[in-house]
């Protein structure tokens, strides 16, 4: 499903009703006034102190809907404890509990794949993995030999958390 600014505006409203389940909107520090979008260069979304969730214009046109809704949670964490709380244990605390339901790999990988988008990386590299995941390492300037020569040698293998990596894969941004 491509991100369009109506799936944006719905998973807003899906995942602040979400969130509200899980602490009253009652107990929040501030209550979310709306959402929007924003052309920021260094963040995937902001909450704003006029109580709105900005995401940044870069979902839009892709399929990274984990990310979306892990950004929307995030910000709505902000709400929950204060946005002067920044990144501390509460904050942590209530982003976990808020995220808890989605697939954080998957998360993971999308959002590398959007922080390409912004730094305009030439490649973004993925490790597939014995057990059949590809985890997408992040995004890098040049073909380099530790990854488009993998295995160096037969001895030389790599592992990601204790899973065996079979190959690596070089995807042009």
């Amino acid at each position: 499903m491509v991100i369009t600014k109506e799936i944006i505006n719905r998973e807003y409203r899906t995942q602040l009703a979400k969130c509200a389940e899980i602490v009253p909107l009652k107990s929040w520090n501030q209550t979310p006034t709306g959402n929007g979008l924003s052309n920021k260069k260094s963040a995937f979304g902001f909450a704003t102190r006029g109580g709105e969730v900005l995401v940044n214009q870069i979902f839009l046109g892709t399929e990274n809907l984990e990310a979306l809704k892990f950004t929307i949670c995030h910000e709505l964490a902000h709400f929950c404890v204060g946005l002067d709380k920044n990144h501390n244990k509460l904050f942590r605390r209530a982003e976990s509990a808020f995220t808890k339901d989605l697939d954080h790999y998957k998360v993971m990988e999308q959002k590398e794949v959007l922080t390409n988008v912004i730094t305009k990386f030439k490649w973004t590299v993925f490790a597939n993995l014995e057990d059949g995941r590809r985890v997408c390492l992040g995004g890098v300037h040049k073909r380099t030999a530790r990854w488009a020569k993998y295995p160096r040698k037969p001895t030389e293998r790599d592992f990601f958390h204790n899973v065996l990596v079979e190959s690596y894969e070089f995807i042009a941004n």
